[in-house]
């Protein structure tokens, strides 16, 4: 019994403090607030996926650049192999 009535005492001391909290993180200041730092957030989070997205892709185009210059020389060292028909 001491357990339950131990309980029922902190809800009942907690319930003033919650009501209080519920007041306070309801007011239009606090809101408008949470609102603007989760916007904040949202903005920051995009603005890294978009910087690692070009990242990704400026590496993806100097990967592909160097393979096209190896693919050139490899193509030049063949050819310069090949003897040339002089007519």
């Amino acid at each position: 019994m001491k357990s339950s009535s131990r309980l029922d005492s902190a809800v009942f001391q907690l319930t003033p403090t919650r009501t209080r909290f519920v007041r306070f993180v309801s007011t239009p200041e606090v809101l408008e607030r949470v609102y603007a730092l989760e916007s904040e957030i949202l903005q920051i989070e995009e603005a890294i996926a978009i910087q690692s997205n070009n990242e990704i892709g400026l590496a993806m185009v100097k990967d592909h650049q160097t393979k096209s210059v190896e693919h050139i020389e490899v193509l030049l060292k063949k050819t310069s192999s090949i003897p040339f028909l002089v007519l």
